[in-house]
């Protein structure tokens, strides 16, 4: 970069490491014992970097901690030290990230998607515990009502640890994700 003219000349790259460099301009101001040169760069951070770095890793690691929901319910450990790895690596992924950005005092995107995804991770792993103090079959109770002249038999259904799984892998987590995911990519949408 050099001074001609009055005007800056900027002669390196337009695409650094991890911005797309958009603008410069640069302002002149006189006085009579001094000059100031007032150079203003427009910086456009590279959202294919993003993506590779952050956002398909951590997608991965969800989807890790999803599978943990179809290993069998006999494999407690498995499914422990699976969702624990997983917690324990993302959340190494969010410090290197959240070093590499500047210090602010307000919550960014990417520190909502890491929480969000901690989070996840974290529920996981409490429903593996959950479930593994719940019983694995249904026990049959049945109640009889002594007192009227028909007999009605009713079957109480216990909720049972087979039961709680199925329902979380296939409804609660999948619109837990959606729905943040919609929310959170529609706020990036229209705020970027």
């Amino acid at each position: 970069m050099f001074l001609q003219n009055e005007s800056v000349i900027y002669t390196g790259l337009m695409t650094l490491p991890k911005y797309d460099i958009q603008k410069i301009t640069s302002n002149l101001s006189v006085n009579s014992d001094y000059a100031v040169l007032e150079v203003e760069f427009t910086l456009e951070r590279r959202w294919s970097l993003l993506v590779l770095t952050i956002f398909i890793p951590t997608i991965l690691l969800l989807g890790i901690g999803y599978v943990t929901l179809f290993i069998r319910l006999a494999e407690f450990e498995v499914r422990a030290v699976m969702t624990l790895t997983t917690l324990l690596v993302l959340y190494t992924l969010f410090n290197q990230v959240s070093s590499d950005l500047p210090d602010t005092a307000y919550i960014k995107m990417i520190d909502t998607w890491f929480f969000f995804c901690i989070f996840l991770i974290f529920a996981v792993n409490v429903l593996h515990v959950l479930v593994e103090h719940l019983p694995a079959t249904e026990n049959n109770i049945i109640k009889i009502s002594p007192n009227s002249d028909n007999v009605r038999v009713s079957k109480l259904r216990k909720i049972t640890g087979p039961w709680t799984m199925r329902t979380m892998r296939v409804v609660a987590f999948p619109i837990v994700v959606f729905v943040f995911n919609l929310v959170f990519w529609l706020t990036i949408l229209a705020v970027g």
